[in-house]
């Protein structure tokens, strides 16, 4: 029974604990409810190395805007290939607001408005994806 009551306290402080992973800025909590923004980049084939590393310190610098409660970036993650699996894209950011309203101020935030302008040459597409949890 003492080894039970250990190992549950031990998952319970991992659980507890916040990691920080590269490609991710953790600004604040995340409350229970709020809008997720996803957004998928398709690079052009041109896309040189040096400009992915631009574009990575701008998604740094984005994740500065003040709405942001949570900002998570990265390339597709290589899990099994399947059917209803779309792992085309190059990029992919996932950006945490606790309302729509922090969403809408980040759209027109200087920060947002500059990365679009220093990086949509580089974009041959972009989906945006929108929820609410």
């Amino acid at each position: 029974m003492k080894k039970l009551s250990v190992a549950l306290l031990f998952i319970l402080f991992i659980a507890s604990c916040k990691v920080q992973q590269a490609g991710s800025v953790e600004v604040s909590s995340i409350p229970s409810s709020g809008l997720i923004h996803t957004v998928y980049f398709w690079f052009t084939e041109d896309t040189s190395d040096e400009q992915m590393k631009a574009f990575e310190q701008g998604l740094v610098e984005l994740a500065k805007v003040p709405s942001i409660a949570k900002f998570y970036w990265g390339p597709p993650a290589k899990t099994e290939l399947r059917e209803v699996v779309d792992n085309t894209y190059d990029y992919a950011i996932n950006v945490f607001f606790e309302s729509v309203e922090k969403q809408e101020a980040y759209q027109i935030d200087p920060l947002h408005l500059k990365f679009v302008k220093d990086y949509e040459a580089l974009f041959e597409q972009v989906i945006v994806y929108d929820n609410e949890y």
